[in-house]
């Protein structure tokens, strides 16, 4: 699992759907495999970890990132829109969104979830 190269397709794809495509299988399996990955203790992501080397496109998810209060309740409804993607696709990229927007505004705020194995 190369958790950069997942996270770099899953915000291509957010992309993609704000300019009206969007291949949401293809999100909920990218999703789903970083999930287990951070899940099981493995590590982050480059672009949450050193942010200031992936510069972030502006507007960063604008329109489209839900409002993140609690990563750990979002990750949870996260995967529950997976389970149900198909009637809730749009929901699914919108939680995605905020949790990405949230991970790089709240640096080492993970959610729950994700910690509970990290080393």
């Amino acid at each position: 699992m190369d958790p950069t190269a997942a996270l770099a397709e899953i915000r291509a794809i957010i992309a993609d759907y704000q300019q009206g495509t969007a291949p949401t299988r293809q999100l909920v399996d990218l999703v789903d495999s970083l999930d287990q990955w951070l899940t099981r203790g493995g590590f982050l992501p480059d672009q949450w970890t050193m942010p200031d080397n992936y510069p972030l496109e502006a507007p960063f998810h604008f329109g489209v990132a839900a409002m993140v209060t609690d990563p750990a309740e979002v990750l949870e409804e996260i995967r529950s829109c997976e389970t149900a993607f198909r009637e809730q696709r749009g929901k699914l990229v919108e939680l995605v969104a905020g949790l990405d927007r949230w991970i790089i505004t709240h640096p080492g705020k993970l959610p729950a979830q994700w910690t509970a194995n990290r080393r």
